[in-house]
């Protein structure tokens, strides 16, 4: 089949990358690691949280029903131990979409393998599930794109799902996803199939409460690759279970000898290909009677002229990793304040910044702006500080008198710890060796 050429102004590539990356690996653990996870769990069951540290990696752990499974995290990963997983794969890693947006695809490999060896001897790696992203500046995603998909899912009737893709469980090959104005900004092709796909508004996803960072980040990406503002739309295929063994990623000699990942970083063009040129295309049905020999339309020309590479974009995140804003908890502080009777009014004494004869207005009026801004600062200081010196004495008395004096301490030393785990990502390594 000949490939035709974009015409000028049409869609265009500002980014791709593995956007989703988890791994299981079979592991003999170590007597010491398995020590290391019980105490840690148990002081995880008495407080809250605590950390686990292997492979000089600290993770948080939380309280746990049961010890056979055990689930930790920090920034940049989330993992399971689990000891009578089936066939022995006991650890699954699943690499956080922002570490793979600012790292390299290799840098995410070698992470998984680090961690693994950390627990013992690793005997195979598998590869459970991995999604390729394109963003294309000016692809508008249009109502009757629905009726220009060509597909082979359309071949099937039934499908498999899991907890993530709960929400597009059901009886269509094709979703679409709409706002509150009745405007289309997504497609989904295949919902909970083992290969799906995702063609949706990029930025209307972004705009979503609690991904101001994410945003950050793909926006910096979509710039350097000459994007001016424009809508984005991306095209995610998603491939997990027993699809890997089409594309040859999962295969019993390449995992016995740790090399599954390496295969894929070799095979991800051929697999995008496969994606965008056999398995999905959007087309021009009136272009032909027969589907198939349809033209491609223009957008999607820019789909398949992508060359697939991993894009990331090491910018500082000045450690931007969740939690709550500076609102949430400046507001918890004067809540709880206010609740114990500790927090005192704000009575503020309108001001009139005395006027010399001859003197410069406009610096008078900025001189007043920033005492004012110096006092909000003040006002919300006394009062955070008197908050949390309150809450703190507070809490301090509860655990020691809950728990004992050397109970209490294990347990702050655990909290501070976990807390600190959790936000954690391997560039901290970075930054305090420079």
């Amino acid at each position: 089949m000949t490939r035709e050429v974009p015409a000028e102004g049409a869609p265009r590539l500002v980014g791709c990358r593995v956007d989703w990356l988890q791994v299981a690996y079979g592991v003999t653990l170590s007597t010491a690691c398995a020590q290391a996870l019980i105490d840690a769990q148990l002081l995880a069951d008495m407080a809250g949280r605590a950390e686990f540290r292997e492979a000089g990696i600290p993770f948080e752990l939380r309280r746990n029903a049961t010890f056979k499974r055990i689930a930790f995290s920090n920034a940049d990963v989330g993992g399971m131990f689990d000891s009578a997983a089936p066939e022995g794969w006991s650890l699954v890693l699943d690499v956080r979409a922002l570490y793979l947006a600012t790292h390299a695809i290799e840098d995410a490999v070698a992470l998984c393998r680090r961690i693994a060896r950390g627990f013992g001897n690793v005997r195979k790696e598998r590869l459970r599930r991995f999604d390729l992203a394109g963003d294309y500046a000016g692809f508008a995603i249009d109502p009757l794109d629905v009726d220009r998909l060509h597909t082979r899912a359309r071949k099937r009737t039934t499908f498999l799902s899991q907890s993530k893709d709960l929400d597009d469980v059901n009886k269509a090959e094709v979703r679409t996803h709409t706002n509150t104005a009745r405007q289309v900004t997504g497609i989904t092709v295949a919902p909970g199939r083992n290969v799906m796909c995702r063609i949706y508004n990029k930025p209307a996803e972004l705009a979503l409460p609690g991904r101001e960072q994410k945003r950050l980040v793909e926006e910096e990406r979509w710039k350097r690759n000459g994007w001016a503002g424009e809508g984005i739309t991306r095209v995610e295929f998603q491939h997990r279970g027993e699809h890997l063994a089409e594309l040859g990623l999962r295969n019993s000699e390449h995992e016995a000898k740790l090399r599954v990942l390496d295969v894929l970083l070799e095979r991800i063009d051929a697999i995008w290909q496969r994606d965008v040129c056999e398995w999905l295309r959007i087309i021009d049905p009136e272009s032909s009677t027969r589907r198939e020999r349809c033209r491609i339309d223009p957008r999607w020309l820019a789909v398949q002229q992508t060359v697939f590479h991993h894009q990331a974009v090491p910018i500082v995140l000045h450690r931007l990793r969740g939690g709550p804003s500076d609102a949430q908890a400046v507001g918890v502080v004067l809540s709880h304040a206010a609740a114990h009777g500790h927090l005192s009014p704000v009575l503020i004494e309108v001001r009139t910044p005395p006027r010399q004869a001859g003197s410069d207005d406009g610096l008078a009026d900025a001189m007043s702006e920033l005492d004012i801004a110096e006092e909000v600062r003040c006002l919300l200081e006394t009062r955070a500080v008197a908050g949390v010196q309150a809450a703190t004495d507070e809490y301090a008395r509860n655990l020691v008198r809950l728990h004992g004096p050397q109970r209490a301490r294990q347990i702050v030393q655990a909290k501070v710890n976990g807390v600190r785990a959790r936000f954690f990502s391997v560039d901290d390594e970075r930054e305090r060796s420079t």
